[in-house]
């Protein structure tokens, strides 16, 4: 195991026991991202939840698709804990990247916030298509790079470390799902804004996710100092809204995309007509509003 892949999982397994309290934010883009799924008629009779934390998308899809069988994976022994205490849906200790699963055995593949804490993320592409049902579709929500923008402004006013991580943008992560075989590929973005009362309490909501800069191998502790701080405060003050609040910014990053079965709805197999991605961009994005 790397020493990346250590901090991730060590991050995770300390907010395993109190993740649900702070996770607001995670509950709600779970729902949307479960909203951008209804227009698929049938219900997948096998799903699997990549990277499920406390189970907290594992559960919805229970309570979407109750005749369905639902896996939740995750690499944080800790959080396999808690979402295995949730009722409906098998709990499995594995690595996204190496799942423990025969080939096209799942009918549909979500995954909540988990792609942007995985460095080497195209193997996740990889065993997602690897274990995706012919036909079987393939939805995730991730970071983009406006996420943490206040926070990576603020840093910047203090010194060069790299405080705050770095998102892949959209049209990559559309480009990398499209390489790797997976077709009518569709993404979208949204920009969420969450008000703060105070910067004290941005870095704890932060910190009880598991949201610390975990990419970064070398450790930034014993160089904090107060003069450092104090300017970090000074350069967030200076982004407070009329209302006397601190914003943090998350842009949502959404993406759906089929294996390649499902080519066979279109007459011809290798050509995707302009009016078939627009009918499923409409969908996708008409999902969000629910």
């Amino acid at each position: 195991m790397s020493m990346i892949d250590k901090n991730i999982k060590d991050n995770f397994d300390t907010v395993a026991a109190n993740y649900d309290k702070a996770a607001f934010l995670q509950h709600e883009i779970a729902k949307k991202l479960i909203a951008k799924t209804v227009f698929i008629k049938d219900a997948p009779q096998s799903i699997l939840d990549l990277g499920t934390g406390s189970g907290i998308l594992a559960k919805l899809l229970v309570e979407q698709y109750p005749d369905s069988k639902v896996t939740a994976i995750d690499n944080s022994e800790k959080m396999c804990e808690v979402a295995a205490a949730k009722p409906g849906f098998n709990t499995v200790c594995a690595d996204a990247r190496q799942l423990p699963f025969s080939d096209w055995s799942y009918r549909a593949i979500y995954s909540n916030l988990m792609l942007q804490w995985v460095p080497d993320y195209l193997r996740v592409f990889t065993e997602a298509k690897r274990v995706l049902a012919p036909g079987g579709f393939f939805i995730f929500s991730s970071f983009g790079p406006k996420t943490l923008v206040e926070l990576r402004h603020a840093w910047a006013e203090v010194d060069d470390y790299k405080h705050v991580n770095d998102f892949t943008p959209m049209q990559e992560l559309a480009d990398k799902l499209s390489q790797q075989g997976f077709i009518d590929v569709v993404v979208s973005t949204e920009t969420i804004v969450v008000k703060y009362d105070s910067i004290r309490k941005i870095f704890t909501d932060l910190k009880a996710v598991g949201a610390t800069n975990v990419m970064a191998v070398d450790k930034y502790q014993g160089l904090m100092t107060r003069s450092k701080l104090a300017k970090f405060y000074k350069a967030y003050e200076a982004m407070k809204l009329e209302d006397g609040s601190y914003p943090v910014t998350y842009e949502v990053v959404y993406a759906i995309c089929w294996s390649k079965d499902k080519a066979a709805e279109v007459k011809q197999s290798n050509v995707v007509s302009v009016d078939h991605l627009r009918n499923l961009m409409q969908k996708f994005n008409d999902g969000s509003k629910s």
